[in-house]
Order: C-alpha cells, then sequence, then structure tokens
C-alpha cells in the first residue's frame, strides 16, 4: 500500500501520518474488494491512531481528506494487477 500511496506524492522519512492514513483506508478497500475476512474496525483504530481522531467521526473526516490519495492508489494497484493477469 505504501507503494502505491506515496508514488505520486513523493516518500518522506519515517512514518508520515497522511501516508499511514492513505495506506490503512487502502488496505481497507482492497480487504472489502477481494472479500478478505478482516475487521474494518482494525483499520479504523489504525487510521484513527495516525490521525490522532479521538472519535469515529475524526478518523471518517481523515479518510475524507486524503480520498484523492486514496482513488489514485487503488486505480494504480487494480491497473498493475490487470497486467499481471
Amino acid at each position: 500500500m505504501h507503494k502505491y500511496g506515496h508514488k505520486n506524492h513523493g516518500l518522506k522519512a519515517g512514518r508520515d501520518p497522511e501516508r499511514e492514513i492513505v495506506a490503512g483506508v487502502d488496505a481497507c478497500v482492497l480487504a472489502r474488494l477481494y472479500r478478505v475476512e478482516r475487521s474494518a474496525g482494525s483499520h479504523m483504530a489504525y487510521i484513527a491512531e495516525y490521525a490522532r481522531a479521538k472519535t469515529p467521526a475524526g478518523a471518517g473526516a481523515a479518510c475524507l481528506r486524503m480520498a484523492g490519495r486514496v482513488m489514485q492508489a487503488i486505480h494504480m494497484i487494480l491497473a498493475d494487477a490487470a497486467i499481471a493477469f
């Protein structure tokens, strides 16, 4: 997820909160898309930690703030997956 999440936004040293939020949302979207059994709550807990959100609404706001980057990453991942087949 990190590879695609920073592809168009540069790589920063260490754990960048925005990059971690994008990776968390990407993981959640792909898990749901491919029906991988994992609780969405675990993804949201990860996102909330990096967003420093104290409420579910705060975590959701962080997801929406990163939605454009998430969509870019998902499109690149799915395009690469289609090429692999």
